[in-house]
């Protein structure tokens, strides 16, 4: 399958490119794919991106016809996430800076959102962040708050559990120290998940806030291939497994809080990239303290006054689905009222619900 990527193939193209194994994998984000190829071939992104545009039949996005008010249409957690950008109006088209030109769902969605036609145009993942940083400001990019956690917080103890309870010594090594710290800085930034990836030659630790992932400090490539070991032994994944996804759960106790952590790792090219989701077991409110509109709240009330039927809540990560799906249950959390719910998985425990976590090993 990776041999046949789009990117492999507008590298083959290219006669000095040096050739790839057979055994040669693309597992990771477009920002990973791009690097791979780029370091296994020896050809520098820019001149992918023009074998690219070849193998498409595309043109090769100009950057420097960005107009940032028309860029600007488009959500910043959007442009960030997928690697997208408009640049420019031309014969009543949307020009298109895109890493990715293969994902055509995500381009659809975006000529929705811009309300006409688009024409996408390749250009690299470094040229589409740094228009980023132009547009949007370079917070998406290094977030300075990395380093002001206030002096409370980082005299506050940590503690973290597995998931029989088990405390996990956090200053046993540097690599728990610096999983330890991470967790605390993304608490303090209210994340809602921390991703440690593969970056270039190293790895990059980044929080999505409010929608939106924002850099907070890179890490070099050893010290990244020991965290993602420590993480996985004490999240009850096999971390002699590299190849393979997997699945943890940790537990967070700091301010007196509790916050439920959701673990998953992926294999990334030769490397891997791990996601932590934080669940703070206090957040589930009720619909009148999540400040909605006055006519949006009274019909979500009316809604889960009914007796039957099905509500569908979608939208992209950090845009409060969860939080409004609970705070109906919350509504609804009635001592005459008996509530049953499957999810995939339990993420915040209701007190009086009945909650059943998905499990296809036991059907």
């Amino acid at each position: 399958m990776s041999l046949n990527h789009w990117l492999v193939q507008a590298a083959s193209s290219i006669d000095k490119a040096q050739p790839l194994p057979a055994a040669f994998k693309l597992d990771g984000d477009i920002v990973a794919n791009w690097n791979s190829v780029a370091r296994s071939t020896g050809i520098d992104p820019a001149k992918l991106a023009d074998a690219a545009a070849l193998y498409f039949g595309i043109r090769r996005a100009d950057i420097g016809s960005l107009e940032s008010d028309f860029a600007r249409q488009v959500p910043e957690s959007v442009a960030r996430t997928n690697l997208i950008l408009p640049l420019v109006i031309e014969d009543q088209r949307a020009l298109v800076a895109t890493a990715n030109p293969a994902d055509t769902a995500t381009l659809n969605e975006l000529a929705f959102t811009l309300g006409m036609q688009i024409e996408a145009c390749v250009a690299t993942p470094a040229e589409i962040e740094s228009a980023l940083a132009n547009v949007f400001g370079e917070d998406g990019g290094t977030l300075k708050d990395w380093g002001s956690v206030p002096g409370s917080l980082l005299a506050a103890e940590l503690v973290l559990r597995k998931k029989d309870g088990a405390q996990i010594n956090t200053g046993i090594s540097a690599t728990s120290k610096l999983f330890a710290e991470i967790l605390r800085r993304a608490y303090h930034l209210n994340a809602s998940d921390t991703h440690i990836q593969p970056y270039g030659d190293g790895a990059v630790v980044r929080n999505r806030i409010d929608g939106v992932l924002y850099r907070a400090v890179t890490l070099p490539a050893t010290v990244h291939q020991h965290l993602i070991r420590h993480v996985k032994a004490a999240a009850g994944m096999d971390p002699t497994k590299h190849m393979i996804p997997q699945d943890g759960e940790l537990r967070m106790e700091l301010e007196h809080k509790e916050i439920d952590l959701r673990l998953s790792v992926i294999p990334v090219g030769t490397s891997e990239r791990l996601v932590v989701r934080l669940l703070p077991q206090n957040q589930v409110r009720g619909l009148t303290m999540l400040r909605l509109d006055p006519a949006e709240q009274e019909k979500l009330e009316n809604l889960s006054q009914l007796a039957d039927g099905m509500i569908l809540m979608t939208g992209p990560t950090g845009s409060g689905k969860t939080s409004l799906l609970y705070a109906m249950l919350a509504q609804k959390n009635t001592p005459d009222i008996n509530i049953m719910t499957v999810e995939e998985p339990v993420e915040y425990r209701l007190r009086g619900a009945s909650q059943i976590d998905v499990d296809t090993r036991t059907g």
